[in-house]
């Protein structure tokens, strides 16, 4: 058998297979596939919190440094300090 009739048969080998393959439906929506978890931290949507966004307080430096003192002297961040003082400040003056 020379190389061209290998090449050949081989080719045509090949086709016959392919066509077998195309024909023979694949239904990958029929099987049902466990759910996986996405890994990572859950997002603050699925544990049911009220997202937060970052902004940005221009301050004076001597002024920062006491807000962040008393927030200290709370063990509390400076971000919930000044989101408590606000909140405290309209409720008080509503």
């Amino acid at each position: 058998m020379s190389v061209r009739q290998m090449l050949r048969a081989s080719a045509e080998k090949e086709a016959s297979v392919l066509k077998k393959s195309a024909i023979a439906p694949v239904n990958s929506d029929s099987e049902e596939r466990p759910k996986r978890h996405p890994g990572g931290r859950p997002s603050n949507k699925e544990k049911g919190i009220e997202g937060r966004k970052q902004y940005t307080l221009t301050l004076k430096e001597s002024t920062y440094a006491m807000i962040l003192s008393k927030a200290r002297e709370e063990d509390l961040s400076f971000a919930k300090f000044m989101e408590r003082a606000a909140l405290e400040y309209i409720e008080n003056h509503q």
